[in-house]
């Protein structure tokens, strides 16, 4: 299973490592929060003062409006892609400034930003509210030590307002990116420091705007109404975030389908290669796939209906490829009425053929567009590699390769692909069985170190279709 198609899994689905993890997560926030709240609380600023100064309502409200931003109708096509969390800056910065009244504010900063984004299933917005809660409680502590280890107070000192909210934010990115690179690990196939590496590279972003703590806290404090043009900051950097996501899915995405284009695709599987390991150790799998579809009869749909019912047929079969493939897949429209499938991180070749074979049946089935009636079929041709030295249009033209002798009904295609996956016994490199284009079964095809299969439309049980000792 690839760690995208787990971050789909309901609750009672997931592993039990993982909800141990977001176990002990919530139990580390609730220690923190009551050493900050108990012992060491005791030198935070009163909370009636606090809840009367207009500098703390003031972050508050710019909290509230940049977690809530993306629910603008305006941002709903881009909400799920926005990577920049405004509020982290805010409401950490708010901790600095007024201590324990502050705690809780990044946990529903935590909460709202994944629910204004659209993540689904409810877990994973739990997962950004304790990981957000435990990152406030921690800062609280780290904001009490000071006031008792230092002398003036942070708050009164702007030195000591830059330490402090510079150590708070790289704290931070610490807790955060260590959360969840243990959680995606204990989901998927990767281990700790692979989570760890892409998680790092994800918050380097982030922690861009962590720089802004030291001033939102001196905001607050020393003049809580220059923080209100704030408001026009938030906007614009969320209008700016909408814009730069539309231009690079317009250049990344295949304009009829809504599919990814073959640049996408091309850099995709580039990025697939380079990170397979062959150890097998690692989260980038021991080899990738590689399914390239074409579809059967299309030119005679356009000659008979005309192009405007022709590209309704791409748009319909684009939405089928869609709902046939795992979550964590790439689906691309390589281009005229060929499509490609990239099935994702940690898929074997048993999971390449079933991918294959729900493409063929939800093709099968006939489209009725305008009145008309319109059955197209699909040949799949299908590569591998497992060499992270492989070039991607070498992959592909294997693929094509495999895609003509299926279209030409060849029964058998040899191709010097191990056999790694679902290994049969007598060994990685022993010659597997079969199946022909017609669907009858060959004999054990000799060469090395292994065979190729195709699948066609032409086959009369698509659920035969089966690489088999």
């Amino acid at each position: 299973m690839s760690s995208s198609a787990a971050l789909q899994l309901p609750w009672r689905a997931t592993p039990p490592r993982f909800r141990l993890v977001l176990v002990l997560t919530a139990a580390l926030w609730l220690i923190t929060l009551a050493l900050a709240l108990g012992p060491l609380g005791v030198d935070s600023p009163p909370v009636n003062e606090v809840l009367s100064a207009p500098g703390f309502w003031i972050v508050v409200a710019l909290v509230l409006l940049a977690d809530c931003y993306p629910w603008l109708p305006s941002m709903r096509d881009v909400r799920g892609e926005l990577r920049f969390v405004w509020s982290a800056p805010l409401s950490l910065g708010a901790i600095v400034a007024f201590g324990a009244p502050a705690v809780l504010l990044p946990a529903v900063s935590g909460l709202l930003t994944s629910l204004a984004r659209g993540t689904a299933p409810w877990w994973r917005s739990s997962i950004n509210a304790m990981c957000f809660g435990l990152i406030g409680s921690i800062s609280l502590l780290l904001v009490e030590l000071a006031r008792e280890w230092t002398t003036p107070q942070p708050t009164a000192d702007p030195l000591h307002v830059t330490v402090v909210g510079l150590l708070v934010a790289v704290v931070a990115l610490g807790v955060n990116g260590s959360v969840l690179a243990v959680a995606s690990a204990t989901l998927g196939r990767s281990t700790v420091a692979a989570s760890w590496r892409q998680t790092r590279r994800a918050l380097r972003i982030w922690g861009i705007s962590l720089v802004a703590v030291p001033l939102v806290a001196t905001l607050a404090v020393a003049a809580p109404w220059a923080g209100l043009p704030v408001v026009i900051v938030i906007a614009a950097l969320n209008q700016l975030s909408r814009t730069m996501l539309r231009s690079t899915a317009a250049a990344r995405t295949d304009p009829l389908t809504r599919l990814a284009n073959r640049v996408t695709l091309t850099r995709r599987l580039a990025t697939r290669i380079s990170a397979v390991d062959v150890s097998g150790s690692g989260s980038g799998g021991t080899r990738v796939y590689l399914l390239l579809i074409d579809l059967d009869g299309f030119k005679s749909v356009n000659d008979t209906h005309g192009h405007l019912l022709g590209d309704a047929v791409l748009r319909r079969v684009a939405d089928r490829l869609r709902s046939a493939v795992p979550a964590g897949d790439l689906v691309a429209r390589y281009g005229g009425d060929e499509f490609a499938v990239v099935p994702g991180p940690g898929s074997t070749a048993s999971i390449a053929v079933e991918t294959a074979e729900r493409i063929q049946r939800a093709l099968a089935e006939p489209l009725r567009l305008g009145g008309q009636t319109i059955t197209v079929g699909a040949s799949i041709g299908l590569a591998a590699t497992a060499d992270p030295r492989t070039d991607v249009l070498e992959l592909v033209e294997m693929a094509d390769r495999d895609l003509y002798r299926v279209k030409k009904s060849v029964a058998l295609v040899e191709r010097r692909l191990p056999v790694v996956d679902d290994e049969p016994e007598g060994g990685p490199f022993a010659p597997v069985w079969s199946t022909a284009a017609q669907g009858a079964i060959t004999a054990p095809a000799t060469g090395w170190p292994g065979v190729h299969w195709s699948i066609t439309a032409a086959s009369p049980d698509p659920s035969t279709l089966r690489v088999t000792p």
